[in-house]
């Protein structure tokens, strides 16, 4: 099975991540190559900033 990144479209190859065409669209299986991982979750974290800060919970 094929692992590609879901944002940037790299593929997975044993421990490095390339860009590459698919050979078999079929048979592919969709995660994060560790650049957009470290992106989205500080991007993630930046709305959860907001979202508390716009929203604060009061104990």
């Amino acid at each position: 099975m094929t692992v590609q990144c879901c944002v940037c479209k790299k593929i997975k190859h044993e421990d490095s991540w390339t860009k590459a065409q698919l050979e078999r669209p079929h048979e592919v299986s969709h995660t994060y190559c560790p650049v957009c991982l470290r992106a989205s979750e500080a991007a993630m974290a930046v709305e959860r900033l907001k979202a508390n800060a716009a929203h604060p919970v009061i104990a």
